[in-house]
């Protein structure tokens, strides 16, 4: 796994999220470095390190993808209008240290690694 594969992933979320009814002004997609786009955060070497998509508009489901940055600290999503439950995929993510999804529209059970 490289940091470039990672703007592949940050692609999935933005086309299962419905990325062009996104509320929020962004440049994702864009020919921009991915850790330029809206609500994005890079480490040094280039690993995404946070996503902060709060408030974003996003509907439809996470993606397994979103379980692809294996130096993610920080994942936030409040305030949107997803209508599925967190994919197992989010315990690949074994650096994440704060993560808020209130009223984010997800239902469904936990992943089991998040009750812990």
């Amino acid at each position: 796994s490289t940091p470039l594969c990672q703007r592949g992933a940050l692609e999935a979320i933005y086309d299962s999220t419905n990325g062009p009814e996104w509320t929020v002004a962004n440049n994702w997609l864009s020919a921009d470095p991915h850790c330029t786009w809206t609500g994005v955060t890079c480490n040094a070497a280039g690993w995404v390190n946070e996503l902060d998509l709060s408030e974003f508009g996003l509907t439809g489901a996470l993606p397994a993808d979103i379980g692809c940055f294996p130096f993610l600290q920080t994942l936030y999503a409040n305030n949107n209008q997803m209508t599925s439950p967190i994919p197992d995929e989010i315990c690949n993510l074994t650096n994440l240290k704060f993560w808020q999804m209130v009223d984010a529209g997800l239902i469904g059970d936990l992943p089991t690694c998040m009750c812990t």
